[in-house]
């Protein structure tokens, strides 16, 4: 689930991005063009860490007015890391690459160095086709000419130094996961559905991880209310898993019951099978895939229940997928009003009971506040998207405005039709 803080972030920083840019004078002739560039590797400015993003756009921005270059575009990646080990795309700066390449600007300016990549192949590239297209570099208040090897030997040294620097963070953080798993303390990050974690108040040092016994309001589909815990739903889960009940199942029990799942959302196939298959509900410390040793929690099933549960899924007997090929057009597409994406089913009475054999249809997959005929809402949406791509002016949403080589295939589509026109009426 995205956080809104986190959106109403980015939107702010678009906004603050697009200010700037729209606040300059219109481009001179022979006026350098620029590119920013920002990044952070984590965005704590939601939680009150700080500002990093916006701090390097505004004193990039005033770095660039100082030196007259005209700011064409700004790009930024928040909260993404630029290492070897990232995990993440970071599309802003794919969006940049794209358009030096298309030989879009005269300089590229960073906060420093390390904001651009910390990965030394992807440095080299950059500055390959940098160079082949007389873009400079601007960091640190230096600009680099990429053209001299002194400048070229500056810049690679301090990818290299940022490389090392994260090398190391990463060694020690592998350290320091290993010496945890040896102790038996749980992984970092939040905590496991259906346990509360216990810090100290002054130094924010872990002192247990607790089953959340927390009470908690229950109203289900059909109006009736309870109360229950999130450790007695994770131990319900693993024991319905370990007795033969199927994930869809108890997703579906589990979402028109109102009970709250992982993050306090709805419950997915894919949660309830991975909360059954983990070991920390037995009370084990799992290290790269293994058990490493006892944990420092409570356990809330047995080995025997858990292993049970494992078993069964695990079971190679068992249809864990369906057939993947594209059937029926909005499959997982469509969104319910609730948010879920819309299945496929089958409705109305079978031939057997006296019905007309049933129909396919389009169900809810977190519960049953939709359903449709699929042939009903498939001609549905495909009028619209043919009387949407029938419109001329179809070209102008269907692509980016920075996507020229679009815009040339469009203005010279047009001209080939005016051709066409022409030489029908003077064949007429």
């Amino acid at each position: 689930m995205t956080n809104p803080a986190r959106i109403d972030l980015a939107r702010g920083l678009r906004e603050l991005a697009d200010r700037l840019v729209s606040s300059q004078p219109p481009c001179g002739s022979g006026q350098p063009v620029a590119f920013l560039y920002a990044r952070a590797s984590k965005d704590d400015r939601v939680q009150g860490y700080g500002r990093s993003v916006e701090s390097q756009i505004e004193d990039q921005f005033a770095d660039a007015a100082r030196r007259g270059w005209y700011v064409r575009a700004i790009f930024m990646d928040n909260n993404l890391s630029a290492s070897p080990y990232a995990t993440k795309e970071r599309p802003e700066f794919e969006a940049m690459v794209g358009r030096i390449r298309r030989g879009e600007c005269d300089i590229v300016a960073y906060w420093e160095a390390s904001r651009s990549t910390r990965d030394l192949a992807l440095y080299a590239e950059l500055r390959k086709t940098s160079r082949e297209l007389g873009v400079r570099w601007f960091y640190n208040g230096t600009l680099f000419d990429l053209d001299n090897y002194d400048d070229r030997f500056r810049t690679a040294l301090d990818i290299v130094l940022a490389e090392r620097e994260v090398d190391l963070l990463s060694a020690r953080v592998r350290k320091g996961i290993t010496k945890a798993a040896r102790a038996g303390l749980p992984h970092g990050g939040p905590a496991p559905y259906g346990y509360v974690r216990l810090y100290d108040p002054h130094t924010r040092e872990f002192v247990a991880q607790q089953p959340d016994l927390e009470p908690r309001w229950a109203v289900s589909a059909d109006g009736q209310r309870f109360t229950y815990s999130k450790a007695m739903v994770a131990a319900y889960v693993i024991k319905r898993i370990a007795g033969g009940d199927s994930c869809h199942r108890l997703m579906r029990a589990l979402n028109h019951a109102g009970v709250l799942g992982f993050r306090d959302g709805l419950w997915t196939a894919r949660h309830i099978r991975l909360l059954a298959l983990n070991p920390t509900y037995a009370g084990w410390r799992v290290l790269r895939g293994q058990k490493a040793r006892r944990g420092v929690w409570p356990a809330l099933v047995s080995d025997g229940l858990h292993e049970a549960a494992v078993r069964r899924l695990k079971d190679p007997r068992r249809r864990t997928s369906r057939d993947c090929r594209a059937k029926y057009l909005l499959s997982y597409l469509a969104v319910c009003v609730c948010g879920a994406p819309l299945g496929i089913g089958r409705g109305g009475r079978k031939a057997s009971d006296g019905g007309a054999g049933g129909y396919m249809q389009y169900n809810c997959k977190a519960g049953r506040c939709t359903s449709i005929r699929v042939e009903r809402l498939d001609a549905y949406v495909e009028a619209v998207l043919i009387e949407r791509l029938s419109d001329p002016a179809a070209l102008d949403w269907l692509v980016r405005p920075d996507d020229h080589e679009a815009f040339r295939a469009g203005e010279e589509a047009a001209e080939v039709r005016a051709q066409l026109q022409q030489w029908n009426s003077g064949g007429a």
